[in-house]
């Protein structure tokens, strides 16, 4: 079965194929964001380091199997593609074998609907919160009027990669408390997350909602920049980030991340350092008059 995958992962890398050549360089950029992405939840403590590492090896094995466009990416040489393949093979069965090691075992069954597809490389931190999740489950089934439960069982939900089952636990606290607008940009977050980090019309559609009941909601501020990214409105993107910068205090990890995006979005955008300063100084402005 490990030769059979690692087959999949080299085929297409050795011999591309015209549906290789189809990522564009928007495609492109969404890999790079995902793995800031990751930095940024690796900083904040979302994710584990091995839950990080695996993941960075998935968006990395996507963007090695679909091959950018000429504008995007210079081309790489047939013994490189080949050497990067071989790297590949190995890692995957290396990766495996880790990942069995830590939390395999054939002679036990698997717990249905909550240790299946867990995100691997946490083990007994998994093993835990399955059993949270277990524990939630049965308490909401006795009385689903719970909110922080199902905002709870959401969190744990989202942690281990759970992401459409997280959105409907944040959906029904929300239902519960349709004065708590972060319900709402979480279940979004959690869509995201489904879609490969791309931001779906369902998705923009829970974080307009959250920002009409709280236009300073940081996580809906940035995902609906992100929707604009996505969709080539750039300077919209770098508007509503400036202004979300704004909000966030200094020196939190989170100003840190935003900070870094809008910097290389102004770069890409040829908006000099005057002007960009400019946009963030009239960004607080609007900010200390709609206090």
């Amino acid at each position: 079965m490990t030769l059979v995958a690692v087959g999949v992962v080299i085929g297409p890398l050795v011999r591309p194929t015209k549906i290789n050549s189809a990522l564009s360089g928007n495609e492109l950029e969404i890999h790079k964001n995902q793995l800031e992405d990751i930095d940024r939840d690796l900083e904040l403590r979302l994710i584990t380091s091995a839950e990080a590492d695996l993941t960075r090896v998935e968006i990395h094995r996507r963007i090695l199997s679909s091959s950018a466009n000429q504008r995007a990416l210079k081309p790489t040489s047939r013994r490189k593609i080949i050497l990067v393949a071989i790297i590949i093979g190995l890692c995957v069965p290396t990766t495996s074998l880790i990942i069995y090691l830590q939390i395999g075992r054939p002679d036990l069954a698997i717990e249905p609907n909550t240790s299946e597809h867990m995100v691997a490389g946490a083990g007994q931190d998994n093993k835990h919160l399955a059993g949270r999740v277990s524990e939630l489950a049965r308490s909401l089934e006795e009385d689903p009027g719970q909110i922080k439960a199902w905002v709870q069982l959401g969190k744990i939900l989202f942690r281990i990669g759970h992401f459409e089952r997280a959105a409907v636990a944040y959906l029904q606290a929300n239902t519960l408390a349709p004065s708590a607008p972060e319900h709402m940009s979480r279940a979004g977050e959690a869509l995201a997350f489904a879609a490969d980090g791309t931001v779906t019309p369902r998705a923009e559609k829970l974080f307009t909602k959250a920002l009409r009941h709280n236009p300073l909601d940081a996580r809906a501020q940035y995902y609906i920049g992100l929707a604009n990214f996505q969709r080539g409105n750039f300077q919209a993107a770098l508007k509503l980030w400036v202004v979300l910068e704004a909000t966030l205090e200094n020196k939190t990890p989170r100003r840190q991340f935003i900070q870094k995006r809008i910097n290389k979005l102004a770069k890409r955008l040829n908006v000099d350092i005057q002007r960009l300063a400019t946009l963030r100084d009239q960004a607080r402005q609007d900010l200390n008059t709609n206090r």
